[in-house]
């Protein structure tokens, strides 16, 4: 069965694996490291080299044939610790599949901004990154200011919304957005329970 990237990250995704997505052609590597079912790191390698993170992803070929190896969590964390993805949107640029949606674009539900305020007994507020998925798909990111806020720009619909500390991931919950402008908290529990 061949299955292009999109594929292997919706598994991925679904079994919550921690491994590697990978392509291998003609001296070709492209690989993308999950912890847990997220993408964390992404590696390329050619003759010329390996580059790690975003800029390896550009390099990613848009019809290879992908393929998923388990990894240990040790192993994925170290390899994706070095390879750090901080835009993992970019992952989808080479899909040629149109992907499902729950967005409502129709003109009577509108756009709205939605702002997170993060409330946490221990973690620093400053600095974590928010991200925005709809359908096992990045509709925006973005970090936390000094007071532990992000606002975004959105159509309707419902959202899970990740709240990562560096890489690690230590909050997820689901946003429903119903347009307009509206103000919510995300808590996070005390070491991540």
């Amino acid at each position: 069965m061949i299955r292009n990237l999109h594929d292997c990250l919706q598994e991925a995704f679904n079994t919550k694996m921690t491994g590697e997505i990978r392509c291998e052609e003609g001296g070709m590597i492209a690989s993308v490291i999950t912890i847990s079912g997220e993408p964390g790191g992404a590696e390329y390698t050619d003759a010329a080299g390996t580059i790690y993170g975003d800029t390896a992803i550009l390099r990613f070929p848009a019809d290879g044939i992908f393929s998923c190896i388990p990894l240990t969590l040790k192993e994925a964390e170290e390899r994706s610790g070095r390879a750090r993805i901080f835009n993992p949107a970019r992952l989808f640029v080479n899909i040629n599949t149109e992907l499902q949606t729950d967005l409502k674009p129709e003109a009577d539900t509108g756009v709205g901004r939605l702002t997170i305020r993060i409330e946490t007994p221990e973690t620093p507020l400053q600095d974590l990154r928010i991200e925005l998925w709809n359908n096992s798909r990045m509709c925006a990111t973005d970090t936390t200011d000094h007071r532990g806020k992000v606002t975004f720009k959105l159509l309707s619909g419902n959202y899970e919304c990740r709240v990562r500390d560096g890489i690690r991931l230590v909050s997820r919950s689901i946003i429903d957005f119903p347009g307009g402008d509206l103000e919510t908290k995300v808590l996070i529990p005390r070491d991540g329970q």
